[in-house]
């Protein structure tokens, strides 16, 4: 453990070293290794809450894709224009970030960690002294590489800075990854600097629904006609039907009552210079209906909270109509389409406002979250109800993937390392049977060398046969 916390310390003092003398207009400075990426760049802070700031490289020796950070208006405005140095004004800062592809931070391996270890640092670009950034109460948000794939959520976590990885001041935006260029990444929003990394989470939510259709008509006619009813359920609808004729004389019942997608059953009756009565009932069963989502396209079930009194917005007589107009007033802050946000609810402890948001013609559900975070990020969602203006917490924002039922893949099972009962059971069986074979052979052998020995013959030169009358000289022989 002494020597990881060397390794950190050095990687510190060399980023911080790398901020020396580097101009806001020289390009970034990248140290690499195996087990760390190293960038410094002088960074002006006039577009960071719009801009998002590239961390280490795609083709780096030890990660094969960046992480992205967006800085935010609070590092803007404490930084975009400062006092760096005596009678000298700075509009930059050196940020310098420290990509780890294994946890250097826990005592053991983690085998649920999805990412590497990402850190930032700034420092004064004019003495390269750290700057003292701890707590960003409005959030920076940091974009980190998924390099492990799951079929469970992924959720952000920071290191305690002694023991053990937490939820302490970070959130995840996204728990399912989002694709940009090549690589797919996850949003987390820090409200203090630390180590974070990507772990796996819990599976996501599997929701069931159903479509329920009943047709029962009923038809009552005279004899000398033919009666259709037709029915068009949903898909695998079987239909049913009965028929009951009464006549005073011989008619002729044929019901048809199986029937596919948009069918047609038929019940007719034909009487024998009679008078018929027929009544048909057709009843269509309960049916769900499925249609295959695109990933992109799954529903996630999002979160936003608005911190302020609540009841100064809405009470439990004004609560669905002030939900309509705040659904109106985000989509509009989004430049989303408000018919893709539905299941739309408001309740108290501050406003918190949920849904579930899905696609549309104009976007899919995965981008319609991106101008969630893009809006939220650059602090543009905020909504006004009875004259009062509430401005979104960027870091109360969520948006978990809902996962259908038939896209949902069993996890496979690790390769297990351990030997079953079975196989030791086969082990210890084989033993005992090599013992006994090899017990079998001595005593084979042994007895094989007593019946050499025939006192009947006397040694005459043979050497078989002088073996067996003194084998002990025989063996001594050269």
């Amino acid at each position: 453990m002494t020597s990881k916390a060397d390794l950190l310390t050095a990687m510190y003092n060399l980023g911080q070293s790398m901020c020396i003398n580097l101009g806001s207009a020289d390009p970034a400075r990248l140290a690499q290794s195996s087990l760390v990426t190293i960038q410094s760049l002088n960074k002006a802070f006039s577009d960071v809450d719009t801009q998002e700031v590239t961390l280490g490289c795609s083709n780096c020796t030890s990660m094969t894709a960046p992480d992205l950070v967006l800085l935010g208006s609070q590092l803007k405005a404490l930084y975009a224009s400062w006092t760096c140095d005596t009678n000298v004004v700075c509009t930059s800062a050196c940020v310098t970030s420290y990509q780890m592809p294994y946890d250097l931070l826990s005592s053991a391996q983690n085998s649920s960690m999805m990412s590497g270890v990402v850190i930032m640092k700034m420092f004064n670009p004019e003495t390269a002294d750290e700057l003292a950034v701890s707590d960003v109460t409005n959030g920076v948000v940091v974009k980190i590489y998924a390099k492990k794939q799951t079929n469970n959520t992924y959720v952000c976590l920071r290191w305690d800075g002694s023991s053990s990885w937490t939820t302490a001041y970070v959130a995840t935006l996204t728990d399912r990854p989002v694709v940009s260029g090549n690589a797919s990444y996850i949003s987390c929003n820090m409200t203090k600097f630390g180590y974070v990394a990507l772990f796996e989470g819990p599976p996501v939510i599997e929701p069931s629904s159903s479509i329920t259709t009943t047709i029962s008509p009923s038809t009552s006619v005279m004899s000398n006609s033919t009666v259709k009813v037709s029915a068009t359920p949903a898909v695998n609808t079987t239909v049913k039907a009965t028929a009951t004729a009464t006549v005073n004389t011989t008619a002729t019942a044929t019901v048809k009552n199986t029937a596919a997608v948009n069918s047609t059953a038929t019940i007719s009756a034909t009487p024998s210079q009679s008078t018929a009565h027929v009544n048909a009932t057709s009843v269509a069963t309960t049916t769900t209906a499925t249609t295959t989502l695109a990933p992109k396209n799954y529903p996630r079930q999002c979160k936003l909270t608005f911190p302020g009194n609540c009841s100064l917005a809405f009470d439990s007589s004004t609560q669905d109509k002030v939900a309509k107009d705040i659904k109106k007033q985000i989509a509009k802050a989004a430049n989303i389409n408000q018919t893709s946000m539905t299941n739309f609810t408001i309740k108290c402890g501050s406003i918190i406002a949920s849904w579930q948001q899905t696609y549309d013609k104009t976007a899919t559900a995965e981008q319609a979250v991106t101008l969630l975070q893009t809006a939220l990020t650059s602090y543009s969602i905020n909504i006004t109800v009875n004259g009062n203006t509430f401005s979104a917490d960027i870091s109360s924002f969520t948006a978990q993937t809902i996962v259908p039922p038939y896209a949902t893949v069993a996890p496979t099972s690790a390769p297990d390392d351990d030997l079953s009962g079975g196989a030791i059971a086969g082990i210890v069986i084989g033993v005992l049977i090599a013992v006994i074979i090899i017990a079998l052979l001595v005593y084979i052998f042994f007895i094989r060398k007593k019946t050499r020995k025939d006192p009947k013959v006397e040694p005459n030169g043979n050497d078989l046969e002088l073996r067996g009358k003194n084998n002990q000289a025989y063996e001594n022989s050269p």
